[in-house]
């Protein structure tokens, strides 16, 4: 009876072994997965807020660039047909010279009407002044009329899809599409972080190529409900090699599986340079599913308002096409420029190539050419997108007051 027991308890043992081994298998966290939980979260979202922010240097004639843009404000994706937001931009151009330029102001896309604010001096529009208080409202349609809310900037990624909003139907599809995604090469080395009290896992990763291009082309039918057109194939291949250059991090948190920071590094292509161009996004996101309380603006003016003073009168939306469309817009890449700012030599005390006034900006000192001793100047730090102020990218300035 004893040794009955013995081989009963024996028996009893190496079942629960193999359950727990079995369970500890099925249930180990695979990243891939939880990307894919977190696309589809995100998928469904009603709302939230974001603090964004792109960097990347470009080489121009005799010259070297760097680029930064920053947005802020909320999305409404309660209406997935209708999409309403509140945005800030905040966009400067340093140049190796003595001279940056930077224009700011804010957009809020409301009832399928389009509000548009600058800060003074606002993009050099003949005919125009802008006083930081009256908003230009557009009309259906009417945005493309206005031409580059930002003249001069070239973000370095394109999109392949249609500007057009989506409808639930295609919406459907692409949740589908979401569930079955499986873009990344990622993995998760067991690193966590709080992110304003959310405990969110650190998930590296790139994107793979086949699967990458697969889901490009799978965006575009779930948007058509048709396949791509080969000028559409070539547009996906060609984004498709930016973004297999690109380095990403996700922040997804433990419990909601929600994407509270993105971040992508790497080097993209620059038409007619053979240089690639460092490039840095950051995205931070936070107050999912807060009401959205955004009003439209009292002071505004209508475009059709500004007609006679800036151009004189333009035709009817309805009845341009594309060609007269991109031929009658207001304000161009060509024609208009940023407010330009020439700082003078005396302005650098510490000859680092940033001016007091970007010296205040950066949070760098003025009488140091090096704040952070780290061998390089604030000035050449900035130029190569990096923090002049200790390690890291040059991220985390002028998304406050």
């Amino acid at each position: 009876m004893h040794k009955v027991l013995i081989f009963i308890s024996a028996g009893v043992a190496i079942v629960l072994s193999i359950c727990f081994a079995s369970y500890f298998v099925l249930m180990k966290f695979r990243p891939e997965v939880e990307v894919q939980r977190m696309l589809v979260a995100m998928s469904e979202l009603e709302s939230f807020r974001h603090q964004s922010g792109m960097t990347w240097t470009q080489s121009e004639v005799s010259d070297r660039v760097n680029t930064l843009l920053y947005l802020s404000g909320q999305v409404d994706l309660s209406s997935p047909t209708d999409v309403q937001h509140d945005t800030r931009f905040r966009f400067v151009r340093r140049s190796h010279k003595t001279d940056f330029s930077e224009l700011n102001g804010q957009m809020r896309l409301l009832n399928a009407k389009t509000y548009l604010l600058y800060t003074p001096p606002g993009p050099d529009v003949a005919g125009l002044t802008f006083d930081g208080k009256t908003w230009i409202q557009f009309g259906p349609e009417e945005l493309a009329l206005w031409g580059s809310v930002i003249p001069g900037l070239h973000v370095p990624i394109s999109s392949a899809l249609s500007k057009r909003s989506w409808t639930q139907e295609e919406i459907e599809r692409l949740r589908l599409l979401l569930t079955v995604a499986d873009i990344f090469a990622v993995k998760f080395d067991g690193v966590s972080e709080l992110i304003g009290g959310v405990n969110t896992r650190l998930i590296d990763g790139q994107f793979d190529p086949q699967a990458l291009r697969s889901f490009l082309l799978g965006l575009i039918r779930s948007k058509e409900g048709r396949e791509p057109t080969d000028a559409e194939r070539l547009a996906v291949e060609a984004q498709a090699s930016e973004l297999d250059r690109l380095t990403i991090r996700l922040w997804i948190g433990f419990k909601d599986h929600l994407l509270y920071r993105f971040q992508a590094v790497g080097g993209l292509t620059q038409e007619g340079v053979n240089d690639l161009v460092p490039t840095d996004v950051r995205v931070d996101l936070f107050d999912f599913n807060q009401p959205f309380s955004v009003t439209e603006p009292t002071s505004r003016l209508a475009l059709s308002q500004l007609r006679q003073v800036i151009v004189g009168n333009l035709p009817e939306t309805a009845t341009l096409t594309k060609q007269q469309r991109e031929a009658q817009v207001i304000v161009s890449n060509d024609v208009s420029r940023l407010p330009v700012r020439i700082v003078p030599t005396s302005d650098d005390q510490d000859q680092d190539g940033l001016s007091r006034l970007l010296e205040t900006f950066y949070g760098t000192s003025v009488t140091n050419a090096d704040t952070d001793q780290d061998g390089m100047s604030d000035g050449e730090e900035v130029l190569r997108a990096r923090n002049p102020n200790g390690n890291g990218s040059l991220f985390g300035f002028g998304l406050g007051n």
